[in-house]
């Protein structure tokens, strides 16, 4: 544009007035524009955007058109640019938008900090989009005015640093809406900030700004108030919950999930992030406190929420055919916080956890800080249920949940007593709690909240007393071990004491790696499980029915008990199979004696060469008998099975004499199927194979 045409002094007018008849996009268009097209350079027109009186008053909107407006004018200067084409004596394309940039950042200058930061931080997005064809100092330029004024804003805003007197006067408004300034400024720069790279970063005050990005976010969700009014989702007539869209809790959830706070929570959340790792690794002195204060906000926000949702009538329903139709959207929003607040916290937990390991010397045991952690996702139990909890495996699993999880109780486990006082603490809670579980609301997020703590105590058994055991933790495990109607807490508890028949059989071969001083330990938590061994035989055996443990888990539980009861005696594990076998024999459902059969086939490896020829020999008759037809699918499996239990699984001492046993009686199992009729061929392939 050689000279100025009628529309570019349009827009210079409409700049100049406030308020203007214009609608703001269609200002935002006209400016990304002209700023690409107006000749001979674009400062006065950049000079006249950010002291245009219509920005004066900072608002969400504004700031937002402001980034926009310079993002997409690096992408119309560009095109110009390559509609000019060049010629041998011309200036490249890459040294001409450098220029221009220039020219435009030139024109900010004297503006007021936020509105310089939102702009320069369009020309950092702009560039991003094409950085294929960008100069990398123009884009370093652009980032080093990215921080400059990111730390004016932070020095005018943060921490009530504007006084109410003659200073205010001078400071931008931010209109009508009740948001702080600095907060807003990390809402709207945080979609950039990312881009900055990380050496210019730690020039920022890392603490102040980590500060600021915690309240903010914690504000995206009221300090976890936001459930408040819970209390006014009733039960109708019909049975289902109501929420009037009337109520003060509709019109907080609607105005909560439609701000440009909470749209802006997975930015926010993952500078946040950023930060933590960066002043770990710049400023371990500071970043001790920095990252307690965080976690600690971060645990009070999910402690009212759980406050407020443990009881409610919401917390008690079990799918949408529960309530009405009108009051749907407003209980999914509230799920859509909850689950965002999980993600949030996850975010900021992992960065903490990774971090400490920069560190040194920290006022406090690192394992206080993973404690933390872990009472945060304690709180939000009744959430990470939704994914399936902690120990969901497969495509449907939260891995970051788990990392993060597992991470924590990785620096617990290192601090014994810190290990063993966490545990009584998450068992001390359902003392506490057993009087109030069968009251409407409670029932769910109890057995969320206990399936977390005994998915935390299953990783914490090897370096947990005898007597916690004994006395703690069994006594949470045991009205759960014959109770699948909570599916998730049934298994759970299956697993703490199976680890620790585990932990036994660790002691025993002493493989657990402990400090010295604590054989008493060992030999006390053998005796620990030798006594429990009889109970959970009988146990394993009543959940072999259909719709109890899947016949994997019966399977795994058979193996880890028979392990445990033959490294402690030939009369525990002899006991265990006695059991088993008379409930094979005695079965009245074909598919329970069928999953029996597979789970006595399961303890072969874990059984002594003096027990195994008789074992070997009574699951042949087993088989035989339960299914006299050779060629069915069910007795196919059986063999199956023991052929891949003898293969990958049995010991070096007993694999010779099972791989005897298996060449007499293979034909008795499976009419010839698992080696040929030839028996020094079938042994040649065979052995092959093992």
């Amino acid at each position: 544009m050689a000279f100025p045409d009628r529309g570019y002094t349009n827009l210079l007018a409409h700049l100049q007035r406030s308020p203007t008849s214009l609608p703001l996009q269609t200002i935002q268009v006209s400016c990304s524009h002209y700023l690409a097209h107006v000749q001979p350079s674009p400062t006065p027109l950049s000079a006249s955007i950010i002291s245009s009186p219509l920005f004066r008053t900072f608002s969400h909107p504004k700031l937002v058109a402001l980034t926009t407006t310079y993002r997409h004018a690096v992408h119309h200067k560009l095109k110009v640019l390559e509609d000019e084409g060049t010629s041998i004596f011309d200036r490249s394309k890459k040294a001409r938008l450098s220029d221009w940039i220039g020219d435009v950042l030139k024109g900010l200058e004297g503006g007021a900090a936020m509105l310089r930061l939102v702009c320069s931080g369009g020309l950092l997005l702009g560039l991003e989009d094409v950085k294929s064809t960008v100069d990398v100092r123009i884009r370093g330029k652009v980032e080093d005015e990215v921080v400059v004024e990111l730390a004016e804003v932070l020095d005018a805003y943060s921490y009530g640093s504007v006084s109410d007197g003659w200073e205010k006067e001078f400071q931008p408004g931010i209109g009508s809406e009740p948001v702080d300034p600095a907060s807003l400024a990390l809402v709207v720069s945080s979609q950039f900030l990312l881009l900055v790279a990380s050496e210019k970063l730690n020039a920022l005050p890392l603490p102040t700004l980590i500060g600021l990005l915690t309240s903010t976010i914690a504000s995206c969700f009221q300090s976890g108030s936001f459930l408040a009014d819970l209390k006014v989702s009733t039960i109708q007539d019909t049975g289902k919950l109501s929420i009037p869209r009337t109520s003060d809790l509709s019109q907080t959830i609607q105005a909560l999930t439609s701000s440009s706070y909470f749209t802006s929570i997975a930015p926010l959340s993952k500078l946040g992030s950023r930060c933590i790792s960066l002043v770990a690794t710049s400023r371990p002195r500071q970043s001790w406190t920095v990252m307690q204060q965080t976690l600690k906000t971060l645990d009070s926000v999910s402690e009212k929420v759980e406050q407020a949702w443990v009881g409610s009538a919401l917390a008690g329903v079990s799918g949408d055919d529960d309530i009405l139709p009108e009051s749907r959207e407003v209980s999914t929003h509230i799920w859509v916080l909850h689950k965002t607040l999980l993600f949030s916290t996850l975010m900021l937990s992992q960065s903490a956890l990774t971090s400490l390991v920069f560190v040194r010397k920290p006022p406090s045991p690192p394992s206080f800080m993973a404690l933390s952690i872990l009472k945060t996702l304690s709180h939000l139990s009744f959430v990470i249920s939704q994914f399936g909890g902690i120990t969901a495996s497969g495509e449907g699993s939260f891995r970051e949940l788990k990392k993060t999880v597992y991470m924590a109780l990785d620096v617990i486990s290192v601090d014994r007593d810190g290990s063993e006082r966490f545990v009584k603490e998450l068992c001390s809670q359902f003392e506490r709690a057993h009087i109030t579980v069968n009251a409407a609301g409670f029932e769910r997020p109890y057995q969320a909240k206990k399936s977390f703590a005994l998915a935390c105590i299953e990783q914490l058994i090897p370096v947990i007393s005898e007597d916690c055991m004994e006395n703690q933790v069994l006594p949470l495990c045991l009205p759960h071990l014959s109770d699948p109607s909570n599916r998730e807490t049934y298994e759970s508890a299956h697993s703490v004491v199976l680890a620790m028949f585990s932990a036994n059989t660790q002691a025993k071969k002493g493989t657990t790696g402990e400090a010295p001083g604590r054989g008493k330990d060992k030999e006390v938590l053998k005796s620990l499980a030798e006594r429990i061994a009889p109970f959970y035989a009988k146990n394993l055996i009543e959940n072999s029915r259909v719709g109890r443990l899947t016949t994997d888990q019966l399977r795994l539980a058979s193996a880890t008990l028979a392990l445990s009861a033959s490294t402690s005696s030939a009369e525990s594990v002899c006991f265990y199979l006695s059991k088993l076998l008379d409930a094979i024999g005695s079965a009245a459902v074909q598919e329970q004696r069928h999953r029996l059969l597979l789970a006595l086939t399961s303890t072969l490896s874990a059984l002594p060469l003096t027990i195994l020829p008789r074992i070997l020999d009574e699951l042949r008759d087993a088989i035989i008998k339960a299914y006299p037809d050779d060629n069915s699918e069910e007795r196919e499996e059986l063999a199956e099975a023991l052929f891949t239990e003898i293969l990958e699984r049995v010991g070096d001492r007993e694999k010779e004499f099972a791989k005897e046993w298996w060449y007499a009686n293979r034909l008795m199992l499976s009419g010839g199927r698992h080696g040929t009729d030839d028996k020094d061929a079938g042994s040649k392939g065979t052995s092959a194979r093992l």
